[in-house]
């Protein structure tokens, strides 16, 4: 936790990306060192995003996922369809996650394995709740009662058939204060 590793929760990732040149390049402060990917990536429209530890280039109409480890100080890319209008991502700590609603696909990135995973399930075109705390990933589909969960420890999804109340349910995802290794 943040109290005992001050360096815990700084961001250890710096992700520059180039349309034009189609380059992405990404630096990892624990590695101390910039990985350069050649991809293209889409002009207008990709989604970048960063968390502490893990870096995201979501390129819908090239139907391309890029994700940068910074933990490892690797590249991964991911060819598959996302969703052009809707798609929901998220990143934060070791996980990023691009759930397509209209496709019923959820990717996850994990950057302490360094490789995605990607689960076909069906999933709540409105109203599903998504969160993604430093190693995991939930994505709630009350109308559906499914849960489904995503381990950046584990690399791996799980689902959990269950009844799940439509309205009014809370869902917390991420860091519990006062546990450490969460």
């Amino acid at each position: 936790m943040s109290e005992t590793n001050p360096d815990h929760f700084v961001p250890h990732v710096a992700i520059v990306v180039s349309p034009v040149n189609n380059t992405l390049q990404g630096f990892s402060s624990v590695t101390g060192t910039w990985a350069t990917l050649s991809a293209v990536v889409q002009d207008t429209g990709a989604t970048v995003l960063t968390g502490t530890n893990v870096g995201v280039v979501v390129s819908p109409v090239n139907n391309t996922l890029q994700a940068y480890s910074g933990l490892l100080g690797t590249w991964t890319t991911l060819s598959a369809v996302v969703q052009d209008t809707g798609a929901i991502i998220k990143a934060a700590g070791n996980t990023a996650v691009v759930v397509s609603p209209v496709n019923n696909t959820l990717q996850a990135y994990s950057a302490v394995t360094g490789a995605w995973a990607t689960l076909s399930a069906v999933v709540q075109d409105t109203g599903a709740t998504v969160l993604v705390g430093t190693n995991v990933a939930v994505v709630v589909s009350p109308v559906n009662n499914t849960l489904q969960a995503f381990s950046a420890q584990a690399g791996a999804w799980t689902t959990l058939s269950a009844v799940v109340q439509d309205t009014g349910a809370i869902a917390l995802g991420g860091r519990v204060a006062g546990m450490d290794n969460n």
